[in-house]
């Protein structure tokens, strides 16, 4: 068995992780940007 194999992740997993955290992350920022919309309109 090779090293890079035995961390406990595959390919799929490590996608999946990112793509779960670009998404958290673009989440935050439209509810940042949403709420600095709304205290300068308001």
């Amino acid at each position: 068995m090779s090293d890079h194999t035995d961390n406990g992740y595959t390919e799929e997993e490590l996608q999946a992780n990112s793509s779960v955290d670009a998404l958290a992350i673009f989440a935050i920022v439209v509810v940042l940007v949403g709420l600095v919309i709304f205290y300068v309109a308001g």
